[in-house]
């Protein structure tokens, strides 16, 4: 029953803030700063001062200069390489969480969970330590024979950042 002077019963009321705080917040927190963020892309600096004046400047500096669209590509693939990737893995071990059943699905769901439980630097120490010059998998790679002196080929490139991404990213791809 609703009091007087109110429209709507207290649980409607309550179902109307949380819906109106679910869209506000990301609105506030993301679509806001993004909107000041390309606001503040047609502004020029000069001598590290931000110049109040709209000008193209940045886009074409951007779209000329040989070092961005070669970065700005390469992050592109990077991403997408991480998405396929992610999505590849990640969902058959969903699949297979959703048929276990019993105490195999729990053990399967904290081993996925387990890892965001974890901080990222220690994650990227973790693999670091792993893929590193000196790391475990070079170490056996040389004592197995088929490596004459450790690679860097696990570290310091593109196939190192796309393998940590996508280890960093399973757990919230399989979710």
């Amino acid at each position: 029953m609703s009091k007087a002077g109110s429209t709507l019963p207290a649980e409607k009321r309550l179902s109307l803030l949380v819906t109106v705080l679910a869209f506000a917040l990301p609105v506030v927190f993301v679509l806001v700063p993004l909107a000041i963020f390309l606001g503040y892309s047609f502004f020029s600096v000069d001598q590290g001062t931000i110049v109040y004046g709209l000008s193209l400047g940045n886009y074409v500096r951007f779209f000329t200069d040989p070092v961005f669209l070669p970065v700005f590509w390469n992050t592109i693939v990077l991403c997408v390489s991480v998405a396929i990737i992610c999505i590849l893995l990640a969902y058959p071990a969903a699949y297979f969480l959703t048929m276990l059943k019993g105490r195999w699905r729990y053990a399967l769901l904290m081993l996925l969970l387990v890892p965001l439980l974890m901080s990222y630097v220690i994650k990227i120490y973790a693999i670091r330590s792993i893929l590193g010059l000196n790391g475990f998998l070079n170490k056996a790679l040389v004592a197995l024979g088929i490596l004459q002196e450790p690679s860097t080929l696990f570290v310091f490139n593109m196939n190192a950042i796309l393998l940590t991404l996508t280890l960093l990213l399973i757990p919230f791809a399989s979710l």
